[in-house]
């Protein structure tokens, strides 16, 4: 099954303390960063975060996806 054509990365499992200004800071060098959004939720908060194009969000989610942020595991997908 391909890959969704999309620019933005669902982001679960960030810290309360997680900032839009932390994840561009760490997620840069997969590409312009062009939206962060941050909800919250109970414990964690979770994030939208859309890349200037779609090679670097699909990198991003690659590299990503249960890797950790300020000792939380992250669970990145496609957001559709």
């Amino acid at each position: 099954m391909p890959a969704p054509k999309t620019r933005t990365l669902y982001v679960g499992g960030l810290p309360p303390s997680a900032s839009p200004e932390a994840l561009r800071e760490a997620w840069a060098s997969f590409g312009v960063i062009q939206d962060v959004r941050l909800i919250p939720r109970r414990e964690l908060v979770i994030a939208y975060v859309t890349f200037a194009d779609e090679a670097s969000a699909h990198g991003a989610r690659r590299a990503l996806d249960g890797s950790t942020f300020a000792g939380h595991r992250l669970r990145v997908e496609f957001a559709i």
